[in-house]
């Protein structure tokens, strides 16, 4: 619930609003204590102060100025359960570590597997109540692939999650000091991100604290026509690094559109392909292939294909 007060001075003529009944304790003095009105007076000496009540209606009518972009038409599969075992157990230690620096950069090249990984991620940061945001970047699609778009949806969904940010964000919007309808990428990471961001979780645990994931960032302006507002985006992804360590950001995406500044404030974990694969991913694929096999077959994958299946 949030209040905004007024306070003026009373001019000594009678209230035109009257209640049947007196209240007492913290009400005494007030009319339109009924709770089905958005307001109420409270009259103290020559103090007539107003207090708005803002319901949860106000909060998302507040919050829709945002206009986050619209995801659910658009899902990535799974990694395969029992792969990539060794990539998400290095991802869980770093998540626990306060030490380390607060943005992973998960990288690779076509193919490698960073989107399966990113949305595996997505579902297990949900199971364990971790998940603030995730935002997969589509070359192609005009809203999955703006820049503009980033921060405003992810400050949406933090605050859809979260009713201590939410009712820090509504203040913000309130303010006016940002307009969400603007493409001004810095503005949006500084009053819709970072300000609220630290005003909501300073001094909480860092398990209670929304991871944010962003997927596919080089398919962000694919065809660079919004190279400025790029540019700045990867800056605040490197601001990222100057919040609170126990703020974390995972970012996937191929090395060579992303500045080495950038890459240099990150733990970075790299999936190899062709003959760098690691032994990991070797029994990962052989695994996969054994699944699918015995799927077609109808059978187990101890019975088929059995000895006549090898891998390099």
């Amino acid at each position: 619930m949030l209040f905004r007060c007024s306070t003026f001075a009373n001019a000594g003529g009678e209230d035109i609003h009257s209640s049947s009944k007196t209240p007492s304790g913290f009400f005494a003095g007030t009319v339109n204590t009924d709770p089905r009105f958005g307001t109420f007076n409270v009259v103290a000496g020559n103090q007539h102060i107003t207090y708005v009540n803002h319901d949860a209606s106000q909060s998302d009518q507040i919050l829709a100025t945002l206009k986050p972009v619209k995801r659910g038409g658009y899902y990535v599969s799974q990694c395969m359960k029992g792969t990539r075992e060794d990539i998400f157990k290095n991802i869980d230690q770093w998540l626990d570590d306060v030490d380390a620096p607060n943005v992973l950069w998960l990288s690779g090249s076509p193919g490698a597997g960073k989107s399966t990984i990113a949305s595996s991620l997505v579902s297990r940061l949900t199971r364990c109540h971790r998940l603030g945001s995730s935002f997969f970047f589509r070359k192609g699609d005009i809203t999955l692939s703006d820049p503009a778009a980033l921060w405003r949806t992810v400050a949406y969904d933090l605050a859809k999650c979260d009713p201590i940010f939410a009712k820090n964000l509504v203040q913000v919007l309130e303010q006016r000091v940002v307009d969400p309808g603007q493409p001004d990428v810095a503005s949006h990471f500084q009053y819709l991100i970072r300000e609220p961001l630290a005003e909501s979780y300073d001094d909480s645990p860092s398990r209670t604290i929304p991871v944010i994931l962003v997927d596919a960032l080089d398919e962000c302006d694919s065809d660079h026509s919004q190279a400025a507002q790029w540019k700045v985006l990867l800056d605040t992804l490197t601001q990222w690094s100057h919040l609170s360590r126990t703020f974390k950001l995972i970012v996937t995406g191929r090395d060579e559109r992303v500045p080495k500044s950038l890459r240099a404030v990150c733990k970075q974990i790299s999936l190899p392909t062709g003959v760098d694969v690691s032994a990991d991913a070797n029994n990962d694929i052989r695994h996969f292939f054994e699944e699918r096999f015995a799927e077609l077959e109808g059978s187990s994958s101890s019975q088929w294909p059995g000895n006549k299946f090898s891998m390099p």
